[in-house]
């Protein structure tokens, strides 16, 4: 199988102009918060909207931008006011992230984004992270841009692309206009924004450095997720910029190849439906949602129709029984259905309240299997669908615990860890059931401490993921648990269990991504695929 690798090729030298880099100094001090562009503005206030967007290809995002006016100076020391631009689509997407504002004219230039970043300690306090983006002695070659009085500023899109240890930062020549991110939002961000006059801002042409690192189809998309396996053991995941990874497992005369969206919008997940023209769909924050016809190299968009804005985050269903999808906006889940998959008439049949926890779990989950479907809350309830009767039933996780994680296994069992107060740990239980949750077989773990629901293969193994103390540690169980195998894995990590009974680690890193593959049970493994550059240190000397 093939192996990727980032795919910056002879430029990674000269792109070093490009890096930014993750300081620890005291952050720049906000003089102003800009006004937001639904806010109404005074008479006396000449002000005019601003609108970037920033799609983080990284292991971490940075929510909050700041950018320097090279005009306008602090009352008191004299340093060139700083303004932070609020992000407006928080709810509805996952890495790419829309800022806007509205700015007195000038020439600013954009200067720090940053992060809080929770401990994953729920007693601890966490740390700021920051990306220092133009320093005085080193200008930043995206240059500067223009607020012009009565137009509208559309820096269009950056792309922000993590390796190893270093961030580079880039305009993308595709996406230079924000319009269309814009018009998804409706709630009359549209009018608020647009203008008569529309300027693109920016003092300067993306530069040919910022071509080749800002060019989507050059770039390779951090991590993968919801991997998925074909009947021809072809896996399959999801990723940032629009991604999905391609790699064939046994038939070495297909190609590894990363298929990406027209949009560049993230994928959240992906739905195999091999009975159509298509063989999965693909979909995720801002409605993107998009299939692969067969035998095609592209994805092909498809009408959401009436669907609100918001994530994508799991399809089910088929034209016979209708389609039913999980979307989520902010701390609310929602499950629609429509009869039809193109230019659907999405209506809402179920919504939950839902809490991310320090994970950055949902709390909601969405699955199918050959009797309908099925969907669980963080709340312990497992409620089921069927496609023939047509009626629902509700079934509860033991001892009315929360559920702390969910996975569907390849044979549809679910496992779930539970427990009281919602965080897995030491006083944590894992389950799994066969049957929606009507009983449950209770998993004693070899470890004390668990994060992970446990996992059972087609081929009768049952595996669980160390934590605390254990991370580098699988264990595996050939005989339902009776006794227990240890073997190594990357640490700290979660593993997914494939169709083929073959087992991926996924490594949790927010400096690169790295994904292997095991045929054996776990005894040894194979990079599959990987973000770390060995050669970056050096090619930038």
């Amino acid at each position: 199988m093939s192996k990727f690798n980032l795919r910056l090729g002879v430029t990674l030298i000269a792109s070093m102009l490009l890096q930014a880099c993750v300081t620890t100094p005291t952050p720049k001090i906000t003089n102003k918060q800009a006004k937001g562009v639904l806010e109404s503005i005074k008479t006396d206030e000449k002000l005019n909207p601003i609108v970037v967007s920033i799609s983080f290809n990284s292991g971490i995002i940075y929510p909050s931008l700041k950018i320097e006016s090279l005009i306008e100076k602090t009352a008191i020391q004299k340093n060139n006011k700083i303004y932070e631009i609020k992000m407006i689509n928080s709810d509805v997407s996952r890495s790419t992230f829309i800022y806007s504002g509205q700015l007195p004219a000038g020439e600013y230039r954009i200067v720090e984004l940053s992060n809080y970043q929770p401990s994953p300690n729920p007693f601890l306090s966490g740390k700021i992270q920051f990306i220092n983006l133009n320093d005085k002695d080193k200008l930043h070659p995206m240059g500067t841009f223009k607020v012009l009085e009565n137009t509208t500023t559309d820096l269009g899109r950056i792309n922000l692309t993590h390796a190893n240890d270093a961030y580079f930062i880039a305009r993308s020549e595709k996406h230079s206009s924000n319009k269309d991110l814009i018009n998804k939002l409706k709630n009359n961000y549209l009018e608020a924004i647009y203008k008569d006059k529309i300027l693109n801002g920016w003092t300067q042409p993306v530069t040919t450095l910022e071509k080749n690192i800002g060019d989507e189809s050059k770039i390779l998309p951090f991590g993968m997720q919801c991997f998925k396996e074909l009947k021809d053991n072809t896996i399959i995941a999801s990723s940032k910029i629009g991604s999905v990874f391609f790699l064939p497992s046994q038939d070495t005369n297909k190609k590894t190849k990363i298929f990406q969206s027209n949009d560049n919008l993230a994928f959240d997940c992906i739905t195999v439906k091999e009975n159509y023209n298509f063989d999965f769909l693909a979909y995720g924050e801002m409605n993107t949602l998009y299939k692969h016809l067969k035998g095609s190299d592209v994805l092909t968009p498809v009408d959401t129709g009436n669907l609100p804005i918001g994530i994508i985050s799991s399809i089910v269903g088929d034209d016979q029984n209708g389609w039913f999808l999980s979307h989520i906006v902010g701390r609310k889940a929602t499950v629609y259905k429509s009869n039809r998959l193109e230019n659907g008439d999405w209506q809402p049949i179920v919504q939950k309240e839902i809490l991310d926890n320090f994970w950055g779990l949902s709390g909601f989950w969405m699955w199918e299997d050959e009797q309908g479907f099925s969907y669980a809350d963080m709340y312990g309830k497992i409620n089921h669908y069927d496609y023939i009767t047509k009626k629902w039933s509700e079934n509860k996780i033991p001892n009315n615990e929360n559920i702390s994680q969910l996975v569907v296994n390849p044979d549809k069992s679910i496992s779930v860890i539970t427990s009281k107060r919602g965080f897995a740990g030491i006083f944590s239980n894992l389950f799994n059931s066969n049957d929606h949750g009507i009983t449950w077989q209770k998993i004693n773990s070899p470890f004390k401490v668990n994060v992970f629901p446990a996992q059972f293969s087609k081929q009768g193994d049952l595996y669980i993921s160390g934590a605390q103390f254990n991370w580098d540690k699988l264990a595996i169980s050939e005989d339902a648990g009776k006794t227990w195998q240890m073997h190594e894995i990357m640490a700290p990590s979660s593993i997914v269990t494939l169709n083929s009974g073959a087992l991926l680690n996924i490594l949790y890193s927010g400096q690169y991504a790295l994904v292997k593959i095991s045929n054996d049970k776990g005894k040894t493994w194979k990079t599959l695929y990987t973000t770390h550059n060995r050669n970056l240190r050096d090619l930038s000397k």
